[in-house]
């Protein structure tokens, strides 16, 4: 029952409803006139309208840094590259066929990525806890 989530998750099923909807969620977004079909591609896709439908309707309301780490690294024009190094060893050919093509891209990704840790601290943390419509019982 929706009343029974809390109020993050009902908002990420909601989006997942509407990406549904709209055909965002299909394998056929990993198609590409150069490649074929890419499974990372279409990984890449889905997450990538995933946050731009988080930040436009949720990201106020629900700040999270994770996200907020996505949002940056997609400003910076890593976005492509994050996913596909992420997700490579899951399906390495589909990593390889993209490397083939954006390696110049990975590199610029990886430089920055090895420079720029998250930070994660006692100020700037995620917990899950915080979204509960009822506090937990200590």
């Amino acid at each position: 029952k929706d009343k029974d989530r809390n109020p993050i998750e009902q908002a990420h099923l909601r989006l997942y409803g509407i990406m549904d909807k709209n055909d965002m969620l299909s394998l056929d977004r990993g198609n590409s006139l150069d490649e074929g079909l890419n499974q990372l591609r279409a990984v890449h896709n889905v997450r990538a309208g995933f946050l731009d439908l988080w930040m436009q309707g949720f990201a106020s309301t629900y700040p999270c840094i994770l996200y907020d780490r996505l949002q940056e690294i997609k400003g910076l024009g890593h976005s492509e590259a994050y996913t596909f190094w992420l997700f490579s060893k899951a399906r390495s050919e589909d990593f390889m066929k993209w490397m083939a093509m954006s390696r110049p891209d990975y590199d610029k990704f990886i430089m920055w990525f090895v420079t720029n840790p998250m930070r994660v601290d006692i100020e700037v943390y995620f917990n899950p806890d915080d979204y509960l419509l009822e506090p937990k019982e200590k």
